[in-house]
């Protein structure tokens, strides 16, 4: 496990090929919005992300402040001493407010549905991470994760739902 996490970290740190430059990093983002159909969400509830990134913290705060460190730390981003006025700004800000809003919103979603809320849990941050790194703006990011966890089409949440029964049932599948 430590040496697939060591090689994803070492992938991770270089650019990718087909989106070193920002207008190849803007297609992707500008694709994974058409496909999670969240340009739609973006143009119908403008300013609700801010909403659930400014809402107050939660017990999960201390989690998601832990991980930031953990998040692709030798990437410029995400490095310690990232400022706001660098050009990809400061990452680790950026990824705690996306993760903020997304669990503030699910446990909204759970109090107002009855749902079971999807809890943060470590590897979420490197999805988050991912789109910021691509160039999602932070609204992006977040709605573009609610749609990955959200949707029964792509079926993530199980990924990262406690317990992790959907990565459960697949290594059931490889085994």
């Amino acid at each position: 496990l430590e040496a697939a996490v060591r090689l994803v970290r070492e992938r991770a740190a270089q650019p990718c090929a087909a989106a070193t430059d920002a207008t190849s990093k803007r297609f992707h983002v500008e694709q994974w919005l058409r496909l999670s159909l969240e340009h739609s969400l973006l143009r119908i509830e403008p300013g609700l992300y801010r909403q659930f990134m400014e809402r107050p913290p939660t017990e999960t705060d201390a989690v998601l402040r832990r991980d930031l460190g953990r998040t692709f730390p030798e990437t410029k981003m995400f490095a310690d001493g990232a400022r706001a006025e660098d050009e990809d700004g400061d990452g680790k800000a950026r990824l705690f407010n996306v993760l903020h809003a997304v669990v503030t919103r699910d446990c909204e979603r759970k109090d107002h549905m009855g749902v079971q809320p999807m809890a943060y849990v470590q590897g979420m941050n490197f999805v988050a991470a991912h789109l910021l790194r691509r160039g999602a703006t932070d609204e992006e990011a977040f709605w573009i994760m609610v749609r990955l966890f959200e949707s029964k089409h792509y079926a993530v949440s199980g990924l990262y739902s406690p317990g992790l029964p959907r990565l459960m049932a697949t290594m059931a599948h490889v085994e």
